[in-house]
């Protein structure tokens, strides 16, 4: 993992309008993880949402690269071939081509779950970075970690992310600030006496950035989470909130 200096050197250009994708990436690149980068978002599936979502789906993707198959050699062909002076059915070439097409289908389709797979796991580590370092209710973090069903080890991609991000303050204080306006986003709606289900639904730009950064959503969830499950959490985490930042006090208006 790089020194803090040269971490903070690399931080300088970084204010409050840079993403949280980009902030994670650039930890994980500090951590010395050598994969691509990623572009992380809170709608972002988890691994297991996905694989839960690829469970029981081969038959329909069979059928369906069957029917294109046969769609490509209908069209190819027409109802009716000619093969070294004999005129065939469509039937003499439809399955094989499409036998042929369904296998290409397969492969393309191989290959496009494992990239999925991999970077959906990549993405789970990246989000279990952010969502350990920010300061919200302990309960909401520990159900946030439930769900995203990583290993929280010294070893572990989220923990080196992590070290990452605690060794550049200012990195640190930008990904607490996009935290801290999910929490106030929440407020915002509880004070309204709003569902904050229902201000996803009808505030468009509430929804937008919800689902686009992730520390937002983290924020935002985690303060939903507290109000409905633990009070006394959600009351400490706003004075922490004021406390970050007097600017927290002033809600941010969720529209209808």
């Amino acid at each position: 993992m790089d020194g803090v200096s040269s971490a903070t050197r690399r931080s300088r250009d970084f204010d409050e309008s840079t993403s949280t994708s980009e902030l994670v990436n650039e930890a994980k690149k500090n951590a010395g993880i050598k994969e691509a980068p990623l572009l992380i978002r809170g709608d972002d599936k988890t691994l297991d949402e996905i694989l839960h979502e690829r469970h029981g789906m081969s038959l329909a993707e069979a059928a369906s690269g069957a029917v294109h198959g046969f769609e490509v050699a209908h069209a190819a062909f027409g109802h009716m071939v000619e093969v070294k002076g004999l005129a065939l059915g469509l039937e003499a070439v439809a399955l094989p081509v499409a036998a042929w097409t369904l296998g290409q289908y397969a492969m393309y389709e191989m290959q496009k779950k494992k990239d999925d797979t991999k970077n959906a796991a990549a993405r789970d580590q990246m989000h279990a970075a952010v969502v350990r370092f920010v300061d919200i209710p302990e309960s909401s973090r520990q159900e946030a970690l439930a769900h995203l069903n990583v290993s929280t080890t010294a070893q572990s991609p989220n923990q080196k992310i992590l070290n990452a991000i605690v060794g550049d303050a200012k990195m640190q204080s930008i990904l607490q600030h996009h935290c801290d306006e999910g929490m106030n986003a929440a407020r915002s709606t509880f004070d309204a006496r709003r569902d904050p289900a229902d201000a996803l639904k009808t505030d468009v730009a509430l929804k937008a950035r919800y689902d686009a950064d992730v520390a937002f959503k983290t924020g935002f969830d985690a303060m939903v989470r507290a109000k409905k499950s633990d009070p006394h959490a959600y009351d400490e985490a706003l004075g922490k909130l004021d406390a970050r930042n007097p600017r927290n006090q002033q809600s941010v208006q969720v529209r209808g």
